[in-house]
């Protein structure tokens, strides 16, 4: 497998807060893949995946807690994840 410098360039591939984290839902699907044909389908198990945003104090809680960012982060990443199985 190859490891790629991300960019926000590429599409479909945007920055998250942190300087090196990358939202790159299709990355989800291509990583399972991958591991099922170089491992002969193993059993795995995601236990971490999320998103981190910028600290933004002008926001609301109830703003806040109305997170489209991160609904949207999940809904994209869970069709990639149902595209391997």
């Amino acid at each position: 497998m190859r490891f790629y410098k991300m960019s926000s360039k590429v599409r479909g591939v945007s920055q998250a807060a942190s300087g090196w984290l990358y939202i790159y839902p299709p990355g989800i699907r291509q990583l399972l893949l991958y591991t099922k044909s170089k491992y002969n389908n193993p059993v795995i198990y995601i236990t971490e995946n999320g998103v981190d945003e910028y600290n933004n104090k002008t926001v609301s809680l109830k703003e806040a807690l109305n997170d489209r960012t991160r609904v949207s982060y999940y809904k994209k990443h869970l069709l990639y994840v149902r595209q391997a199985i």
